[in-house]
């Protein structure tokens, strides 16, 4: 709603008349009023006292059942707003990524001490846009506290010839089996309503050894379960070499009691209050500017311009004076407040 603003004669300088002007000031903020302005509670965002259930999807058939990523599955996308909401904490994860990143990723001949030269490492280097991952894998890291990397080999699984980041808000990890153990990272725009075709199911290699892992599946070591190497044919079937060629590599940071998704440390600052006082003092401010101190302006008037706008328009009755020089006040006050 915008305030009432008048245009005031405050004193005369020679022949000029000086007049005082408010801007229009407003009183709606991000929210419909100012309770919803003041009564945001970031603290239930991040509340994760209570049982989350396993959810369901379906894909070529057959069902698969992962964990949310908190009580409604959009904790991800909460954090990164609320974040970028913050420009304190904005910035601080900005510098944490640059910190930790450094100059990068760099590979030195062991003998030499030296950058390498070698053909094969500088190609897999450029070809994979190894620094474009590291950062990627940073600030993943710095945001949520796990990343997920894809791994993808030859034809003949003889080596790996790409390397690529997953964007942890879109992961979802499988429930685990009766071994504790998580099979499966789904990847997919969870935002949307999931249907059959949109996710991308990656097995899972051994979070606490993936090479290990990978050279047992590719029929490279002996199984731990059997004690012999998988065979190299065709099938995933027990005692069988694997013939998949992409596998997803997790990363978690250690925070107590977590389970599946690590909860970073830095969500104290949402629960402890202190992130909506900070938004408390900002939203305060920007009222108080908005509708009890709104900028004013002088105006500067030469005495004959009444009368000259008066002449213009061919006015000579007093009253019809009076009222025209009124209304020419009101359109300079007009034009100072964007009315």
């Amino acid at each position: 709603m915008e305030q009432n603003s008048t245009l005031n004669f405050i004193e005369k300088r020679g022949d000029y008349e000086i007049y005082g002007a408010s801007a229009a000031g407003f009183t709606n903020g991000h929210s419909a009023s100012a309770n919803a302005e003041y009564s945001e509670n970031s603290s239930v965002v991040f509340d994760d006292s209570g049982i989350i259930q396993p959810r369901t999807f379906t894909q070529g058939g057959k069902t698969y059942k992962y964990v949310p990523f908190g009580a409604d599955d959009m904790l991800p996308y909460h954090i990164i707003e609320k974040v970028g909401e913050n420009m304190v904490m904005a910035q601080n994860k900005l510098f944490n990524a640059l910190t930790c990143y450094g100059q990068g990723v760099r590979f030195y001949d062991i003998a030499t001490e030296k950058k390498t030269r070698d053909r094969e490492i500088c190609d897999f280097y450029f070809r994979n846009q190894l620094n474009r991952f590291f950062i990627e894998q940073v600030l993943d890291m710095k945001y949520f506290f796990f990343t997920v990397t894809v791994v993808v080999l030859d034809n003949e699984g003889c080596h790996i010839v790409q390397v690529r980041h997953k964007e942890s808000c879109y992961c979802r990890f499988e429930k685990a089996d009766e071994n504790g153990r998580i099979n499966h990272v789904f990847y997919a725009n969870w935002k949307n309503t999931v249907k059959d075709g949109d996710v991308e199911v990656i097995e899972l290699l051994d979070e606490i050894d993936p090479w290990g892992d990978l050279r047992v599946r590719m029929g490279l070591d002996p199984d731990p379960a059997t004690g012999e190497c998988r065979r190299a044919a065709r099938g995933d079937a027990f005692g069988r070499a694997t013939r998949t060629r992409k596998f997803a590599i997790l990363t978690r940071f250690p925070t107590p009691g977590y389970q599946y998704y690590p909860i970073p440390f830095y969500v104290a600052t949402f629960k402890d209050s202190w992130y909506d006082i900070y938004e408390l003092i900002g939203k305060g401010k920007r009222a108080k500017i908005r509708n009890s101190a709104p900028p004013r302006f002088q105006v500067e008037v030469h005495k004959d311009y009444w009368r000259q706008i008066c002449e213009e328009d061919g006015i000579t009755d007093p009253d019809k004076i009076k009222a025209r020089i009124k209304q020419e006040k009101q359109n300079i006050n007009d034009f100072i407040g964007g009315g």
